[in-house]
């Protein structure tokens, strides 16, 4: 099954990409800056990870697990990880498109401005 899903995941994953590219150039600065963007693009980079660990060090072992009672944890945790991962990403994802952090919005708290990279001149 792996064999006849696998390509289709790589084009649906290509396709998100592109899209995404095309959602971020529509508007890249406040994209850029959107403390839900990112969180998406943290989320992203920890799904590959994610991906590449179940890939490279949990399914050499599958053969094992047709006669096993229940799946090995590592298993387990790699899909559970996946499942939290990827709503986190379609949650911030729907999130990019509010404003609740936007830089030009002040006084925010200084963490927020930090991690949206907002560039906030000193009180005077």
């Amino acid at each position: 099954m792996n064999d006849r899903v696998l390509p289709w995941v790589r084009v649906g994953f290509a396709v998100m990409v592109f899209t995404g590219v095309l959602l971020f150039y529509g508007i890249p600065v406040r994209t850029y800056q959107s403390v839900w963007f990112r969180g998406k693009v943290i989320f992203l980079i920890l799904a590959m990870i994610n991906i590449w660990y179940f890939h490279a060090r949990v399914q050499p072992n599958a053969a094992a697990w047709d006669t096993a009672a229940r799946l090995p944890w590592t298993a387990r945790r790699a899909g559970l990880i996946s499942i939290v991962l990827w709503a986190l990403i379609i949650v911030f994802g729907r999130f990019i498109a509010y404003n609740w952090f936007d830089c030009d919005i002040q006084p925010q708290s200084d963490f927020v401005n930090w991690f949206a990279g907002c560039v906030v001149p000193p009180p005077q």
